[in-house]
């Protein structure tokens, strides 16, 4: 390859490439990329987890993401497990166990099929009733703690509780709500002989508890100083720890597309990919003369735009969902994975369209076009232009 394109090229007037020889070349140099970038991804991110910075990193993360863990656990709206908080669902399905166990309890001993219903179910108490334990208990002690405009006081515990839909299973008490013995009678049925009418009371019991206690979490985040404060420097240190990875992430992507695109094309002569070479295709400049530094530069550009989606699919293969995370990160500040990964699309529809497109002169990808460059197949050549052969020059 030239310096400067000064000399006719050998495929001036070599057929264009035809669109399923194009694409079967863009198909496999963008498999190599992926499976390169890939590989060149997890041998740099190993080594970067194994570094002083990440690691120390690391472990700061996780000391903030332990605290937000107690403070969750301190307003008793969910526990840890499995370092993990318990799912909702769990939770409401817990409660409307042990409020039933409760009434049930006072009304007939249970025989020996409800029993083993209720095994490792311990009755209600308000230590256990999660909603009720924040919004009376440690909202009070820590509403100094609240944001003002986001959070109010409780007055009455039942009238907070016991919305319209299940007024007719609760009965009033000192402290939270319980049941009334019909309803306690009707879910017993439903938990041990699967009775409709008991189904309808267990969903409007465990709806409304879902209701409050999401309600709660949602006020608690939002609202409580001292998670938000803690939160924020979690997400900080999150952040750094994504843009580390993103920046290993784009460093051996522009190495799988500089190996690809101009280290190879050096060596193979006239902007020869792997697949380019194999498959007999070629470049030449627009004005037929053999492509230039410049045009396989351009060229390995466009095709770092055109194949970035690479970039996404490789945090969700080596992340799962919490590649998803890459949506929000702007890696070195500036350099937004996602937003990447659309303008990849966008630019390869784009470049298959233009292929399609009938034009005076050979038929052009967006990347061709932007390269100023056309793609030949080397096999075939226009038979009544044949100017390859001049000075006993064989090609």
């Amino acid at each position: 390859m030239r310096k400067n394109n000064s000399e006719p090229s050998r495929y001036q007037t070599a057929i264009a490439a035809s669109n399923t020889k194009r694409f079967i070349a863009s198909f496999f140099d963008i498999l190599i990329i992926f499976i390169l970038s890939l590989s060149l991804f997890s041998i740099g991110d190993l080594i970067l987890t194994n570094t002083s910075i990440f690691k120390s990193n690391a472990k700061e993360s996780q000391s903030y993401q332990d605290k937000l863990y107690e403070l969750v656990e301190s307003s008793r709206l969910t526990t840890r497990e499995n370092n993990s908080l318990k799912n909702m669902n769990e939770i409401c399905e817990d409660y409307v166990y042990s409020l039933t166990l409760l009434t049930l309890q006072d009304i007939k001993p249970l025989d020996e099929i409800s029993q083993k219903v209720y095994q490792n179910i311990t009755p209600l108490t308000l230590d256990d009733d999660r909603v009720y334990f924040y919004q009376v208990v440690f909202k009070k002690i820590e509403m100094e703690n609240y944001l003002d405009d986001t959070s109010k006081d409780v007055d009455s515990y039942y009238d907070f509780f016991v919305t319209q839909a299940v007024k007719d299973y609760y009965v009033k008490t000192e402290s939270f709500p319980v049941l009334n013995e019909k309803s306690a009678t009707l879910l017993d049925e439903y938990f041990v002989n699967n009775s409709q009418d008991g189904k309808k009371v267990y969903e409007d019991i465990y709806n409304n508890y879902l209701n409050h206690l999401s309600a709660s979490i949602d006020e608690f985040i939002i609202s409580y100083t001292p998670y938000i404060k803690t939160n924020k420097e979690f997400e900080q240190c999150t952040e750094k720890q994504l843009n580390l990875h993103g920046i290993v992430l784009l460093i051996t992507f522009f190495l799988a597309v500089l190996i690809l695109y101009i280290i190879l094309p050096f060596i193979f002569k006239d902007g020869k990919t792997i697949s380019m070479k194999i498959l007999g295709l070629a470049f030449c400049d627009v004005r037929g003369y053999s492509v230039s530094w410049i045009n396989v530069v351009l060229r390995a550009l466009f095709t770092f735009i055109a194949s970035s989606f690479i970039l996404f699919l490789i945090m969700l293969l080596t992340f799962g969902i919490e590649g998803t995370y890459f949506i929000s990160i702007n890696v070195l500040g500036f350099f937004n994975i996602f937003t990447a990964f659309i303008i990849s699309l966008i630019y390869l529809l784009i470049s298959s369209v233009l292929s399609f497109i009938p034009r005076k002169t050979q038929k052009q990808s967006l990347t061709d076009i932007l390269s100023l460059s056309f793609l030949k197949n080397t096999k075939e050549f226009y038979a009544d232009e044949v100017r390859h052969f001049q000075n006993g020059k064989k090609q």
